[in-house]
């Protein structure tokens, strides 16, 4: 059983990888009509267009109007497909079983005070792995402005329930694992549903366990408080892409290959 709770943690907090790339907190907005290229996408109809809140992607990135979408000629490379639906299989039933349920739950009686607080605090812990990229990535831009963003938000946030730095402009750093590969020259890689973890390209997924070696909170925690942030975050992420999940479920034919597409697309964006 704690085997399975340190999988869940880690496949939620893994699906929150890259939610403070945008500080905007809006759904993204799929668009009614997608790219001529993946006009053979199996579709029952098209995605409602309807904007909800939620801090993790811009609405533009799940915007595919237009056969001169510039991304609308990207190729899927999916050699292990196999592999991969067996895997998104698998992910699908843990989701509707375990993960699903939680969020449900969260987001409708959680306040969005409350939330928010939730989102600031979880944020906050992820300064100083910020701070630790930017030293390797020799750039110190990064590691002083993660390093501020930290103690002010740690004192004067009150630990960082409130973003006091970014009432003073001084915007969270991101940077990641991936990003630090792909600056090196490390190729993307194949397209593959992880079990537990999800879809990922293999540099992604690489990059995922740079992070976690290089967070500096997770050496100075217990492995408990490490799942717990785990959980949390990974709970306000899944609630937070509810409708989008939602709307793959009811309007695709092929749910794997929806999920595959989007989330290609909102990669190559990135």
């Amino acid at each position: 059983m704690k085997i399975l709770w340190i999988f869940l943690g880690t496949f939620l907090c893994a699906c929150s990888s890259k939610n403070d790339i945008a500080s905007t907190n809006k759904l993204p907005t799929v668009a009614s009509k997608l790219p001529a290229a993946t006009s053979n996408l199996p579709i029952k109809k098209s995605f409602s267009s309807k904007a909800v809140k939620q801090p993790i992607y811009h609405e533009s990135e799940f915007s595919f109007e237009g056969d001169d979408h510039p991304y609308s000629d990207v190729e899927i490379h999916d050699s292990l497909e196999s592999f991969n639906r067996k895997m998104f299989q698998f992910n699908h039933v843990v989701d509707r079983l375990w993960i699903r349920p939680v969020a449900v739950v969260y987001k409708k009686y959680i306040p969005e005070f409350g939330k928010r607080r939730i989102d600031n605090f979880l944020d906050n812990l992820k300064q100083p792995l910020y701070a630790a990229q930017g030293i390797i990535t020799l750039n110190p831009k990064v590691v002083v402005t993660a390093t501020i963003r930290f103690i002010l938000n740690s004192t004067l946030g009150v630990f960082g329930l409130f973003d006091f730095a970014a009432t003073k402009n001084i915007k969270t750093p991101y940077i990641s694992g991936a990003q630090i590969l792909r600056n090196i020259g490390v190729k993307k890689g194949p397209y593959i549903v992880l079990p537990i973890f999800g879809p990922r390209f293999a540099r992604e997924a690489i990059g995922m366990i740079l992070d976690r070696g290089l967070d500096p909170m997770t050496f100075a925690t217990s492995s408990k408080v490490t799942l717990s942030r785990a959980l949390t975050k990974g709970t306000s992420v899944r609630a937070h892409i509810l409708d989008i999940t939602d709307q793959i479920e009811e309007d695709s034919i092929d749910k794997y290959a929806a999920m595959r597409y989007i989330y290609t697309h909102v990669h190559e964006r990135r």
